[in-house]
């Protein structure tokens, strides 16, 4: 099988769970996450398949490497799930890991972000169901500049003034993307000018959606 050609960085994000990691060593972050049967692939070859159940590891952008894919967040809808644990041990090891999901089928829409070890900061809404499932750790000063206040009895409405629309409520998947702008990369911000044209680490094999929806 013929070397993919170099492409230029594509935009995602929107129906997709990643994972951005502080690190430009896109091998040892698939040795991390135990993965195995590597193929190299260029961005377009690389986000169709994590579209399609696989796993991107993009080449890296200003310091940072993104894992695309639906499985890269186990169980993100709960607050014991897999992902917790996958971010602690991935910060140990490479300083600050985060995670974003975000799926508008059932409106899941999810970060977290771990340094060091800790678990800085968590949060997952999913709107099928009205539930937040965890909220930890303090909102950032990222989210604060968002003017982020999901569920926060000191926002508008103990100020004498309304929410109104939902929309002021919870968050939504421009949430998601405005607050990964902030503390790394936005996916949909994507473009030529992002970074040279690479080659990136597929893993193609499908897994079970993370997103309870059957």
């Amino acid at each position: 099988m013929s070397e993919p050609s170099p492409d230029v960085p594509v935009p995602f994000g929107f129906k997709m769970s990643w994972l951005a990691v502080r690190s430009s060593d896109g091998l040892a972050i698939a040795s991390a996450l135990g993965f195995a049967q590597l193929e190299r692939a260029s961005w377009a070859q690389g986000i169709e398949a994590a579209y399609a159940g696989g796993v991107f590891i993009t080449p890296p952008i200003n310091g940072w490497t993104l894992v695309a894919g639906e499985s890269v967040a186990p169980d993100v809808e709960q607050s014991d799930g897999g992902w917790r644990s996958r971010l602690i041990d991935l910060s140990r090891r490479f300083g600050e890991v985060q995670m974003f999901a975000s799926h508008r089928v059932v409106e899941l829409h999810a970060w977290a972000r771990a340094r060091s070890g800790v678990l800085e900061r968590a949060y997952c809404y999913i709107g099928e169901s009205g539930e937040v499932p965890y909220d930890d750790g303090e909102r950032t000063n990222a989210e604060r500049d968002l003017g982020f206040s999901f569920g926060d009895s000191d926002g508008a409405d103990a100020n004498g003034g309304s929410h109104g629309e939902r929309d002021d409520q919870f968050p939504d998947e421009d949430s998601v993307m405005a607050l990964a702008a902030k503390w790394s990369v936005s996916p949909v911000e994507l473009s030529e000018q992002s970074s040279p044209p690479g080659l990136g680490l597929l893993q193609a094999r499908r897994r079970r959606p993370w997103w309870r929806f059957w």
